[in-house]
């Protein structure tokens, strides 16, 4: 389970409004101070996905090193929803190989050497491409960056969304990828889904 807590909101420039959600949340000003640690369970539910995900940069030191993973392998799930999103297009060879490299780079089973060939092979594929592919491509960049980009895949989460409903999905399944990625966060967030699941699944997968 990750946390935050309002010193932590505060160290990090949380926007006024989203920060007295949680506060009223939490029953006052006085009730949340005591609450200490806030579980992301509870931002979640009190402010919704947005400002979960904008909540991962402020999680406590401890709780960096899972965020990070959590955050990469959250992303790449997300991907593969934007990937089932286009019917006429559907999951192709090149995106679901940057997933299962990204996924595998997350865990320290691949190298940034295999990320980065994986990364190219995908974006030479769908280059000129409007359909959902070319959005999964594009996030799951986002997913398989290094240095900050645990915390820029969770934003490109929110991006992909967005550019997946303007040009691409429509409404409708606009919400119902919001609702899947909400779903999939709060799973990942009470260890429904875990890391080691995923490295379970994907040790004897074969990668280039």
């Amino acid at each position: 389970m990750l946390h935050t807590s309002l010193t932590l909101l505060k160290q990090h420039g949380a926007c006024t409004s989203g920060y007295r959600k949680v506060i009223k949340y939490l029953g006052g000003a006085k009730a949340a101070h005591a609450y200490g640690l806030i579980p992301l369970t509870v931002v979640l539910d009190s402010n919704g996905l947005t400002d979960a995900l904008w909540c991962l940069r402020a999680v406590p030191p401890e709780e960096e090193a899972e965020r990070d993973v959590l955050a990469r392998l959250y992303s790449c799930d997300c991907v593969e929803a934007i990937l089932n999103l286009d019917a006429a297009v559907g999951p192709d060879g090149k995106s679901e190989q940057l997933i299962l490299v990204a996924r595998r780079f997350a865990l320290g089973l691949a190298t940034r050497r295999k990320l980065n060939a994986a990364r190219a092979a995908c974006a030479a594929a769908h280059a000129t491409s409007g359909s959902a592919v070319n959005v999964a491509y594009a996030y799951a960049t986002y997913a398989s960056r290094t240095s900050n980009s645990p915390l820029a895949s969770t934003w490109g989460a929110t991006w992909a969304t967005n550019w997946a409903t303007t040009y691409v999905v429509g409404q409708t399944a606009y919400s119902m990828l919001r609702k899947q990625y909400e779903t999939c966060l709060r799973e990942w967030l009470e260890g429904i889904r875990t890391a080691a699941q995923v490295r379970d699944r994907i040790t004897n997968t074969l990668c280039p």
